[in-house]
């Protein structure tokens, strides 16, 4: 999900506070180990996101508005998924 590069350039202490991270977004955050897993593949995949999204820190970071990052990636997610599904319907319907 990440560059190998930014993996291979983790600190034994950045390690564990990433691992540190998953579970509190596990534990504090009620989102399942597979949620997490969507979350980060999706910011890693958005062409806005990816460029931002370097560290699973930022997941539980707050933006200016107060909003941890994990639930503005969760609704972007779906908004997407919609907006697929939508695009899809009108596809089909123009045979």
């Amino acid at each position: 999900m990440f560059p190998k590069s930014i993996i291979e350039n983790l600190s034994e202490k950045e390690k564990y506070n990433w691992l540190k991270e998953i579970e509190k977004l596990n534990r504090l955050d009620d989102l399942s180990f597979e949620k997490i897993e969507n979350i980060v593949k999706y910011g890693r995949q958005n062409d806005f996101w990816q460029a931002q999204f370097l560290s699973l820190l930022k997941l539980r970071k707050k933006n200016k508005d107060g909003i941890k990052f994990w639930l503005i990636f969760q609704e972007q997610m779906k908004n997407s998924k919609k907006l697929q599904s939508k695009k899809q319907v009108l596809h089909d319907s123009d045979y």
